[in-house]
């Protein structure tokens, strides 16, 4: 499928600077922006944003909310990127602070590098920068929005709906309808189309003239930077995820540090059915789960015109209305039962009735891309996808488990 980035990195590369940035002064300039000019070597600060409300949400529901769109941070959050100003204090002034255009990301960058006291000399708003759009908290404000929230920034070269949209749907595209293809149709970014964001994002950092730029973004967008610009100069960072407000400082000699990205091995198929029977065997099923699983066979009995997945809604919405189960392991519940019979999955699924630090353990060696495939999950237990659409789901996440 065609991303709608493919035109839009077609459009930074014909503006070559392609973004505005605001100095102190709060006019706008552009500098030299070509690896001939460029300053190397390059010191480059990257600062994952501070707790925001979805972080929060997340950690006490365990599921997406679907409509906590552009989560800002938390007072935990702002606090933790106030305190980044002493440690940008002692690295003097950096030459440009780049920020994604989420709330959370730029509230970061001006609390821990305020705009008025000469912290660095240019500031600049970039999409590609923005997180892997696969939760409602990665879905933004249009400009009009920001420039209220953030007047001293120039954010005129941003389109409308920035964030991603499918290409066929690109046409008449709104913040509203944007949102509605993802709660409604499941509309997520694919992972080559954010790869690609982020190799164009790495490519534009080479083309700077800038010799230290602070970057402020996001946690999956810096874990497939590392991975694919850095883990092959440092082990390290091929799984390296950053924490809320972490500062890593990292050093690039030359522009061909940025423009190579490594490309993923081929893994042997791994032997999931087998490592995940064993995990399954560890699991015994709570009293909600086979609350759940009763009810289901009641209302089967009561109804039996109903359908398999109308039997499974009805089942799950009796169950959070009475309130007498954790909403956590009735959704896991939900996501298991539209995978027919997948083993291995349902292995996975099980491994939440132990806890989140087991089951964020139990990931990898399933082979499975922890946030598509958490947040893919949350999304089915809703309910709110077509079958035909729940399928093209399971499917797309089958892939992204053998390439991860």
């Amino acid at each position: 499928m065609t991303s709608c980035w493919d035109s839009c990195f077609s459009c930074f590369k014909s503006r070559s600077q392609g973004l505005h940035r605001t100095l102190l002064d709060g006019s706008s300039a552009a500098a030299p922006n070509n690896c001939e000019t460029a300053s190397w070597p390059k010191r480059l600060y990257f600062v994952r944003h501070g707790q925001s409300e979805y972080n929060v949400h997340y950690d006490v529901h365990g599921m997406d909310p679907m409509n906590m769109w552009d989560a800002p941070l938390t007072s935990l959050g702002t606090q933790q990127a106030t305190s980044l100003q002493t440690r940008f204090a002692t690295l003097g002034p950096v030459d440009l602070a780049v920020m994604s255009p989420l709330t959370r990301a730029m509230q970061t960058c001006l609390l821990a590098i305020p705009l008025e006291q000469g912290m660095a000399k240019r500031y600049a708003v970039t999409p590609l920068a923005s997180e892997h759009m696969e939760a409602s908290c990665d879905i933004g404000r249009t400009p009009s929005e920001l420039a209220v929230a953030f007047p001293k920034l120039d954010l005129s070269g941003i389109p409308e709906v920035w964030w991603y949209v499918p290409e066929e749907c690109r046409a008449g595209i709104t913040p509203d309808i944007s949102r509605k293809l993802f709660s409604e149709e499941g509309r997520r970014e694919p992972s080559a189309a954010f790869d690609s964001r982020v190799d164009a994002f790495a490519a534009w950092l080479s083309d700077r003239s800038e010799g230290s730029i602070a970057v402020f973004a996001h946690a999956d967008f810096f874990h497939i930077l590392l991975s694919r610009h850095f883990g092959k100069r440092d082990a390290r960072y091929v799984e390296y995820w950053m924490k809320n407000c972490e500062l890593l400082e990292l050093e690039v000699s030359s522009p061909q540090d940025l423009l190579n990205p490594s490309k993923p091995q081929p893994k042997p198929e791994p032997e999931q059915p087998q490592l995940c029977e064993e995990l399954a065997k560890q699991v015994v099923p709570s009293a909600a789960s086979l609350a759940l699983k009763i009810l289901k066979e009641e209302i089967a009995r009561s109804q039996p015109d109903l359908k398999t997945c109308e039997a499974h809604c009805s089942s799950s919405s009796a169950m959070e209305k009475n309130g007498s189960c954790g909403a956590r392991e009735v959704h896991a519940s939900s996501f298991s039962a539209s995978l027919k019979g997948d083993g291995w999955r349902h292995a996975l699924i099980a491994s939440t009735g132990i806890n989140r630090v087991a089951q964020r353990r139990h990931w990898p060696a399933l082979g499975a891309r922890n946030l598509r495939e958490r947040h893919a999950r949350s999304f089915s237990a809703r309910l709110k996808v077509k079958a035909p659409q729940q399928k093209q789901m399971v499917g797309d996440m089958q892939v992204a488990s053998q390439q991860s």
